[in-house]
């Protein structure tokens, strides 16, 4: 097998890292988000999570996907 492929597979996150560090961290200035994406299972999925942050204090706002484009939130970041 490694003859017709003999590259090692690098499957860190350094070569994202270096190029968000080349950018000036432009993630660091999003709010904080947690997307949820896939076939099947996402409402539940989304139930656990918000209960998980409403039972620790924290605030959740799950936008579904048809009404993101356009969404402003509270600071003013706008969904492109």
């Amino acid at each position: 097998m490694m003859t017709l492929h003999p590259k090692v597979i690098d499957l860190t996150l350094d070569r994202v890292q270096r190029l968000l560090a080349a950018l000036g961290h432009p993630e660091r200035r999003l709010p904080p988000v947690i997307h949820i994406a896939g076939t099947n299972g996402k409402g539940s999925t989304q139930a656990m999570i918000r209960a998980g942050l409403e039972t620790a204090g924290r605030a959740s706002m799950p936008i579904p996907r048809r009404i993101w484009r356009g969404f402003t939130n509270a600071s003013g970041w706008r969904a492109r």
